[in-house]
């Protein structure tokens, strides 16, 4: 079995594609848009980390709220939490997110559904998270 470096790509609306990072995955480990997501949060979480130089400052704390909303912009109205939230809140409002539509998952140009669906992986597969905008006024 060898690795698969999966491009991944971030949408926002009708915008072309970026390139956002690379995720090696293992051939023939079978991939769900869960752990795809999975993935690709606590990625993101570890470089916001490494970004921040003092991971307790209110500009850290900012910059986490903001992706927070990003991945599920329907809980801008939730209550803020009581504690410091972690890579595992993030991941639950991801996935979340993903059953709401906040936003979708494309493989290889076919949309992923289900967060357990099995997704085929090809050496040049390529993945794009598209992000919906809301629309002004609901």
């Amino acid at each position: 079995m060898t690795d698969l470096d999966l491009i991944l790509r971030d949408r926002h609306g009708a915008r072309a594609p970026v390139d956002a990072l690379i995720l090696r995955w293992r051939d023939g480990v079978p991939l769900t848009a869960r752990l795809l997501i999975e993935e690709r949060v606590r990625i993101e979480w570890e470089r916001a980390a490494e970004a921040a130089l003092r991971p307790d400052s209110e500009q850290a704390r900012a910059a986490l709220a903001r992706r927070l909303v990003a991945l599920n912009p329907w809980r801008r109205g939730a209550p803020a939490p009581r504690r410091e939230p972690t890579v595992e809140d993030a991941v639950e409002i991801a996935l979340a997110g993903f059953d709401k539509n906040a936003f979708f998952l494309l493989v290889d140009g076919a949309q992923v559904t289900r967060l357990d669906e099995t997704i085929p992986l090809r050496p040049t597969s390529e993945v794009t998270f598209v992000r919906l905008l809301p629309l002004v006024g609901g």
